[in-house]
C-alpha cells in the first residue's frame, strides 16, 4: 500500500471495526523488483473509512494530533515510548474490497475515502486485560461481585499490598503526565479508558505505560464552544457526571446546572477525569484490602476502607451504566436515566468518594499512596485544579526525589535520543507494538431539545432557573440534591423530566435514534444504529 508517497507491505490484521482496521506493515524499498525493509522498526497501518465530513475531520485530526506529538513531547525515551510515533498518512478513495469491510455508501452513493495513517506500533497488553484477565466484551455482562472480588483467574486483581498497589499507580501517573500537558495544548483525547493503555513488564520489574487511540480526539483551543455541537464519546465507565448530564438531557440543562463546576470539568478537564478514574481502578483493583494490612493503625484502616467502600459504590455505578448501554442500548439507557434519580445519586457518589480519598491522605502522609490518593481525588473532582505538569513532582516529593532527574536532563536534548520512524528524527529505539482499536468506546450525537409535546408546557427559562431565586454560588452539596424551581422544590431529575424530552442519540458514528414526543419507550426506529468498533 502506498502511503503518503512510501509503500508499506502488511503483515497481519490487529484489529478491525465498523469503520476501519489496523494492519501490521512493514516499510520496503522498490529494487529490481524485489522488497526490502527500509528500517528495522515495526509498524501499524490505521485505515478508517469515514461515512461523513465529520467522520472525515476527526480521522484528519488524529494524524495531525500525533504528528504535533511527536514535535511537543519531550525527546528523551521515556517520554517518546509512551504514544504511537506518526510516520505518514495520506486520504483515498477506496472501495469496500480494498479496505477489508463493508462501509456503508456516502451519501452521493459513492464509496467512503480511506484514511490510512502510519504509526509506530506500540508494545504491551491491554491495562483492562492486564487488570482483570478478560477481555472487554466479558466486562460487559460480569456481575459486580465477580469484578470486584474475583476470583478471575489470569489478571492481577487482589495481588497487591498497599505499597505495590501504590507504586504501579504512581507509575501510571508519573509516565503518563507529561504526554498529557502535551496534549492538552493540542487536543483532549475523549477516549481515556483502561482498554486504550498498553502496559508492559519490562527489566527490573518495572511496568511500562502508554496511551493509544486518538481517534476521537477534539482540539482543546475551540472546545469551549464545539462541546455544543460535537458528539458525546468515549467508553462509559468513565464518563463525567456532565457527559452523562449531556447524553440524558441536552447541553441546555449543564448550562443552566446551579454548579457550574460540572461544566467546566467537561468543558477544560474531561480527560483529567478519565484518567482519575483509572488510576482509582487501577489501585483498587491490585490492592488486596484492608485486611491484608496488618502494620497499619485502626484509623489508618478505617480511613482506606472507607475510600475503597466509597470508590466501589461509584465503580458500581459507572459500570452499571456502561452494561446498560451496551446491553440495552442507547435510547433505553436515556429514557431509564431520565425517569430515575441515577444522575443525582452518581454525583452524590462522586462527592462522597472525593471526601473519602482526601481522608484517607492524612492517614498516610509522605507516601506514594497517598500522593496517588491525593492526585486522583483531584483529578475527579469538579473542583480540582491540579495541572498535568504538576502531577510529577507531587509524586516526587512523596518519595523523597529531585523534582527533575538525572535522566530526564540528558533526555532534554534532541541529540541523546534514538532514531524515529520519520527519517532519522529522535525517537524510541524499542520496537513498538500491538497497536489496537478500543471495541467498546462508544459516541452520542449531540442532542437537540424536542418540541414541546402536546398537554405539556415548556418553560421560557431553562431547567433550575428562577427569576426569583438570589444570585449566590452552589456548593457541590446543595447542587446535588435540591433545586429551586417556580414555588416548589423538585430535584434535580424529577425538574428536568417534567419540563423536557430525552433528546437524540447516536452510538458511534451511526444513524439517530429519536425518543417519542410522549416520552414513551415504544418507537420505530429509522435503522439500527452502528456500533462503535465492535
Amino acid at each position: 500500500m502506498n502511503v503518503g508517497g512510501r509503500h508499506f507491505e502488511r503483515v497481519r490484521v490487529l484489529g478491525k471495526g465498523s469503520f476501519g482496521i489496523v494492519w501490521e506493515v512493514n516499510e520496503s524499498l522498490a529494487s529490481s523488483g524485489k522488497s526490502k525493509l527500509a528500517k528495522d522498526f515495526t509498524l501499524a497501518l490505521k485505515c478508517s473509512m469515514p461515512a461523513n465530513q465529520n467522520m472525515l475531520e476527526a480521522c484528519l485530526l488524529e494524524a495531525e494530533v500525533l504528528q504535533q506529538l511527536a514535535k511537543a513531547l519531550p525527546a528523551d525515551v521515556v517520554a517518546y515510548n509512551r504514544v504511537p510515533q506518526y510516520v505518514t498518512h495520506s486520504v483515498s478513495p477506496s472501495s469496500a474490497a480494498s479496505a477489508g469491510n463493508s462501509p456503508d455508501a456516502s451519501s452521493d452513493g459513492q464509496p467512503p475515502p480511506r484514511v490510512l495513517v502510519v504509526m509506530s506500533k506500540l508494545d504491551g497488553k491491554p491495562l483492562d486485560q492486564w487488570l482483570y484477565g478478560i477481555d472487554e466484551n466479558r466486562i460487559k455482562t460480569i456481575g459486580m461481585a465477580e469484578l470486584l472480588n474475583g476470583p478471575l483467574p489470569g489478571g492481577k486483581l487482589a495481588t497487591r499490598d498497599l505499597a505495590s498497589a501504590g507504586a504501579t499507580t504512581a507509575a501510571l501517573i508519573s509516565q503518563m503526565a507529561p504526554v498529557f500537558t502535551a496534549l492538552a495544548k493540542i487536543a483532549y483525547h475523549r477516549d481515556i479508558s483502561a482498554h486504550n493503555f498498553l502496559i508492559r513488564e519490562a527489566e527490573e520489574g518495572r511496568e511500562e505505560f502508554a496511551v493509544l487511540d486518538f481517534g476521537l480526539a477534539v482540539r482543546s483551543g475551540s472546545w469551549q464552544t464545539d462541546y455544543k455541537t460535537h458528539n458525546i464519546s468515549g467508553d462509559p465507565r468513565y464518563f463525567s457526571p456532565a457527559a452523562w448530564m449531556l447524553m440524558v438531557y441536552g447541553y441546555k440543562y449543564l448550562d443552566a446546572h446551579p454548579d457550574p463546576s460540572f461544566l467546566e470539568q467537561y468543558k477544560h478537564r474531561m480527560d483529567h477525569f478519565s484518567f482519575g478514574v483509572m488510576a482509582l481502578e487501577v489501585f483498587f483493583a491490585l490492592w488486596k484490602g484492608p485486611e491484608s494490612e496488618g502494620s497499619l493503625g485502626a484509623e489508618q484502616v478505617h480511613a482506606l476502607s472507607k475510600a475503597r467502600a466509597a470508590w466501589r459504590a461509584f465503580w458500581t455505578d459507572s459500570i452499571g451504566f456502561f452494561q446498560m448501554f451496551h446491553t440495552k442500548g442507547a435510547s433505553t439507557t436515556r429514557q431509564t436515566l431520565a425517569r430515575s434519580q441515577a444522575m443525582t445519586k452518581y454525583a452524590d457518589k462522586l462527592r462522597t468518594l472525593t471526601q473519602a480519598l482526601q481522608n484517607a491522605t492524612k492517614y498516610h502522609q509522605h507516601s506514594a499512596v497517598a500522593a496517588v490518593l491525593a492526585i486522583s481525588a483531584d483529578l475527579v473532582d469538579p473542583r480540582g485544579s491540579m495541572k498535568w505538569q504538576d502531577l510529577r513532582g507531587l509524586l516526587r516529593r512523596a518519595a523523597g526525589t529531585p523534582a527533575v532527574t538525572a535522566r530526564e536532563r540528558r533526555g532534554s536534548s534532541k541529540e541523546t535520543a534514538p532514531q524515529s520512524p520519520r527519517s532519522g528524527k529522535p525517537a524510541t529505539s524499542e520496537s513498538p507494538k500491538a497497536k489496537r482499536i478500543s471495541r467498546h468506546s462508544v459516541s452520542f450525537d449531540d442532542f437537540v431539545e424536542e418540541p414541546k409535546g402536546e398537554g405539556r408546557t415548556t418553560p421560557r427559562t431553562p431547567p433550575f432557573y428562577n427569576s426569583n431565586m438570589p444570585t449566590r454560588s452552589y456548593t457541590f452539596d446543595e447542587a446535588s440534591h435540591i433545586t429551586r424551581l417556580q414555588t416548589r422544590s423538585w430535584t434535580v431529575d424529577e425538574a428536568v423530566t417534567l419540563t423536557r424530552g430525552v433528546p437524540e442519540a447516536t452510538i458511534g458514528w451511526g444513524s439517530r435514534v429519536s425518543s417519542p414526543k410522549d416520552g414513551s419507550p415504544s418507537r420505530k426506529e429509522t435503522r439500527e444504529a452502528k456500533r462503535f468498533w465492535s
